[in-house]
């Protein structure tokens, strides 16, 4: 919400004391307006778009259970001591779990 709150594209031009403003790429008005409707509320898809780090540190990312089922393929790779593979996510997306509990 605070990126649609401060990132209103403006055109530029002179103002009415003149002064004269640079052009500002950003989001419309009507942009803005939908995801305040929204109330900043983001699709799984764009969330997970947004975070990248589970796609580049995280080996496996599913449901819990294929994450488990690639953990016990690959009993070798992780200490005796853990159980299971799949890890709750920090964000809430449902029922998509990791490998790795990232922080």
């Amino acid at each position: 919400m605070l990126l649609f709150d401060r990132g209103e594209a403006h055109a530029g031009g002179e103002t009415a004391d003149g002064r004269f403003v640079k052009a500002k790429p950003g989001f419309s008005r009507p942009q803005i307006e939908e995801e305040v409707k929204k109330a900043g509320h983001l699709p799984i898809w764009k969330v997970l778009r947004c975070r990248i780090r589970y796609f580049s540190d995280d080996a496996v990312l599913g449901s819990r259970s294929f994450v488990d089922s690639y953990f016990e393929r690959e009993r070798s790779r992780f200490g005796a001591k853990r159980e299971t593979g799949a890890r709750k996510l920090r964000v809430s997306l449902g029922s998509v779990t990791s490998l790795r509990d990232l922080t």
